[in-house]
């Protein structure tokens, strides 16, 4: 046994010893990244020791053994918050990635709502799980995805992309704004994350895009002739996006038109523009990734434009083939997307195929 004052000395070294794996710990957190948390059930074993010579011996402490079970905590990220401006009429699609940032598994219900205040409301406003790419979504709402009814399920880490998809009230003024909330809630613990996307109302860029198509309609294995014009008719010209082609940054104002998937590419036709360069996009490649030859399979066509000018018009065309036994023109779309670094900018978007009816929900224009 120890003298009186060696349990003195003894006791301080272990507040000591406490104090310093302490402070060493603090440390460590602020110079390393939180690694993940661990899955819900996992057992951790923390114990301290520390280790001192007294008297010519060593001497090892130990505390008591502290067993924790990890709890399963569900936590949820929705991100990101998103502005736009639009024009009256025009189809907005702003992306958003839900993902499960908890330990375990869990149920997610998602709510889209406007938020009260003046200005308008988004026509049709739906919230639409985007399957393109193998999980990473292109950001846009494609033929064949479903609209978000029931709750979202996602393992610990997994994300689910989603798209919010509405039509502007032609009848909204200049500058007037409309703001949505997007919410999605754990169904076990309730525990909920956020995004707000604005969008603000404006008529400075006008451009309609016009389709039309060449038969009407196509019978199985049938050919179809498309025509695509955008018409710039605002006060202000439509600025190129950053995009990816061919593996290099570009520049380009870019008309693209989704493929269904009961059509099979055939190739680009008409006159060459100089001020075009006709684009492909692969199924699975990342949003607004593109290359310059063919390379199946083919997800959707483009054309990268240098320049459309107010008052110019620019005239695409391709043909596809049909797969199916119908190809309802309805189910094919065309939008322009374009996007401003500096300044804001405004679209107007009108649609019609040739004499019939317009163009379905879905032919959208995006910036």
């Amino acid at each position: 046994m120890f003298p009186r004052s060696s349990k003195s000395l003894l006791n301080s070294l272990r507040v000591g010893a406490l104090f310093v794996l302490g402070i060493g710990s603090a440390t460590q957190a602020q110079q390393q990244t939180a690694p993940p948390a661990p899955p819900a059930g996992t057992r951790i074993l923390n114990q301290a020791e520390t280790t001192y010579d007294y008297a010519g011996f060593s001497v090892r402490l130990q505390s008591n053994a502290v067993q924790i079970e990890v709890a399963p905590v569900e936590a949820v990220t929705l991100a990101p918050d998103n502005s736009r401006s639009v024009t009256p009429g025009g189809f907005v699609s702003l992306a958003h990635r839900l993902t499960n940032a908890g330990n375990v598994a869990a149920d997610f219900s998602v709510r889209l709502a406007p938020q009260n205040g003046g200005g308008f409301a988004l026509l049709d406003a739906k919230v639409i799980r985007d399957l393109n790419g193998n999980g990473n979504g292109n950001g846009l709402a494609d033929a064949g995805e479903p609209e978000v009814s029931g709750a979202i399920t996602l393992n610990a880490g997994e994300s689910a992309d989603l798209v919010v998809t509405g039509r502007v009230p032609a009848t909204a003024g200049n500058g007037q704004t409309a703001r949505l909330i997007l919410n999605a809630t754990s169904t076990a613990q309730k525990v909920t994350g956020q995004s707000t996307d604005t969008l603000t109302l404006s008529q400075d860029v006008a451009v309609e895009v016009t389709k039309s198509a060449t038969p009407q309609n196509a019978t199985r294995g049938g050919t179809v002739n498309w025509q695509i014009i955008a018409n710039s008719r605002g006060k202000t010209n439509p600025a190129p996006i950053p995009v990816t082609v061919d593996g290099a940054p570009r520049s380009y104002i870019i008309l693209r038109d989704e493929l269904p998937a009961n059509v099979t590419f055939g190739a680009f036709t008409g006159t060459p523009n100089v001020n075009a360069t006709p684009l492909y996009y692969r199924v699975g490649d990342a949003f607004q990734t593109y290359t310059s030859a063919a390379q199946t399979p083919i997800d959707a066509i483009a054309w990268g434009l240098t320049k459309l000018d107010s008052g110019t018009t620019f005239v695409g065309a391709f043909s596809a083939r049909q797969r199916q036994r119908e190809w309802r023109l309805a189910q094919h779309r065309a939008f322009l997307l374009r996007w401003r670094r500096h300044a804001r900018q405004r679209c107007a978007f009108q649609r019609s195929v040739g004499q019939r009816a317009p163009i379905a929900a879905d032919a959208r224009i995006l910036h």
